[in-house]
């Protein structure tokens, strides 16, 4: 019994280190927020907080695990994998919680979800306010100018 207590308690140690080591924080400069996976409930969570660590909140208060978020380019969508339907799918919703939606509906286990931009800038617009650091498609720009002179020329 207590080697059954022992090997309990180590593996969620273990399961929370590890939770934590593969859903670092993503921080939104945009809104000042943290969008981070938690095991604090017994389960993993999703929650949101100030840059500062205040406000606290639990986005996904559900008898599933959340976790893996990923936060939109522009910081008001957060894209993150969840089991609360029984298998691992993609689920999105808006930075404090609402408008939550189940993205695939498969028997795969659906992981890992990444924001990103496809293909290369179309026009200089994209390359300001530091749109031209998600870029990584046909290469990526040291900065702004950088891009504008792609759009401009495409080398």
């Amino acid at each position: 019994m207590k080697l059954q207590q022992t090997i309990n308690e180590k593996l969620s140690i273990v399961l929370f280190l590890a939770t934590f080591v593969l859903t670092l924080p993503l921080i939104t400069a945009a809104q000042g927020k943290i969008a981070f996976s938690s095991y604090g409930t017994g389960r993993v969570d999703i929650y949101i907080m100030n840059a500062d660590g205040t406000n606290q909140t639990n986005l996904t208060p559900n008898s599933g695990s959340d976790l893996r978020s990923s936060l939109s380019l522009d910081g008001s969508r957060i894209a993150f994998t969840s089991n609360r339907d029984g298998n691992y799918e993609i689920y999105v919703m808006n930075l404090n919680g609402s408008n939550l939606a189940r993205l695939t509906n498969n028997v795969a286990y659906d992981d890992k979800p990444s924001w990103g931009r496809y293909g290369p800038p179309r026009d200089k617009e994209q390359c300001k306010n530091d749109g031209w650091m998600h870029f990584d498609f046909p290469r990526t720009f040291k900065n702004q100018g950088d891009c504008i002179q792609f759009v401009n020329t495409g080398e």
